[in-house]
């Protein structure tokens, strides 16, 4: 028998993956796209552009692929406000490893009163899909957000909780907006739609939001390949808890060659806030991703 001790990330019953997945939806009206319902955007007015919105049809579906299995706590539903609220009324949600929304059914949604917040516990039911299904009826399905929490699961070594978090940046230039650096999308070349962009501006920035404090073992930045990988010379990456980029420095970037990756060990440095910034100098900030590594917390489990 194997007594060697497993090493748990911990994620707490407080902690949203939905972030990390990938959403999709059965159609898609109005350019209300399935990703609006994983945006950390509360805002329940459909008009706002913060929901999602299919066409009406026959078993309209939004599904999130989390990208493997986990097993989940509870799944939070946002509903509109702005009208139309009964349409979701009995909507499903199911969890479970097949994508074609047959998974087993965690809950029904019967609260279908104006920006009605529906929460389903489902006691560790596993799956990597999660759906919100209208079945068998032909209805518009709108969302405004769908939050899922896990219970405590083992990962493996490395486990990137960048895309938790909510990006933002000093400014934007040429669509390169600031979710492109935790997208998971690995093309360094910024005219595929990867990376992010900044206006040449003094001491530009780009902040990630964990949503909560971490301790970071490293952290992971990849440079564009296409041209000007020299910009990021210097680069400070820091990490805390303050909102303004004076947080504690982990180090700096010093390999500048084209489509370059630098990993920094932050040796457990704690912070809600990690940042990227060309401090005291005029330049435009692009980059292509960024990936931050927890430090692991031992359970007392053997196998």
């Amino acid at each position: 028998m194997n007594f060697a001790p497993k090493f748990f990330t911990i994620y707490t019953v407080d902690t949203n993956i939905a972030p990390m997945g990938i959403a999709n939806q059965s159609s898609t009206k109005y350019d209300a796209a399935a990703i609006l319902a994983i945006d950390g955007n509360l805002n329940k007015d459909s008009r706002k552009g913060s929901c999602t919105h299919t066409e009406f049809a026959t078993g309209s579906w939004w599904r999130l692929d989390l990208r493997r299995s986990w097993k989940i706590a509870s799944i939070v539903v946002l509903n509109r406000e702005d009208c139309c609220s009964q349409r979701l009324k009995d909507a499903e949600i199911r969890i479970g490893d097949r994508p074609d929304n047959s998974n087993p059914v965690c809950g029904n949604i019967t609260d279908i009163r104006a920006g009605s917040i529906t929460t389903l516990c489902c006691n560790g039911m596993e799956g990597r899909y999660v759906s919100v299904v209208l079945p068998n009826r032909k209805q518009y399905l709108t969302l405004c957000e769908v939050k899922v929490f896990p219970l405590q699961h083992p990962q493996d070594s490395w486990t990137n909780i960048a895309p938790l978090g909510i990006a933002n940046q000093s400014s934007v230039a040429f669509n390169g907006s600031p979710r492109l650096a935790i997208d998971e999308n690995p093309n360094t070349n910024y005219h595929r739609g990867s990376c992010i962009h900044t206006r040449k501006e003094m001491g530009a920035w780009w902040r990630l939001d964990l949503q909560r404090s971490w301790k970071i073992r490293s952290v992971e930045v990849v440079n564009r390949r296409d041209c000007c990988s020299q910009r990021l010379r210097g680069a400070q990456i820091r990490i805390g808890n303050s909102l303004d980029n004076n947080n504690p420095v982990c180090g700096n970037i010093t390999d500048i060659k084209a489509g370059s990756i630098t990993t920094l060990y932050c040796k457990g440095m704690e912070g809600r806030y990690v940042s990227v910034v060309l401090s005291n100098r005029k330049q435009y900030l692009s980059l292509c991703e960024v990936k931050v590594f927890p430090l692991q917390h031992p359970q007392d489990s053997y196998e």
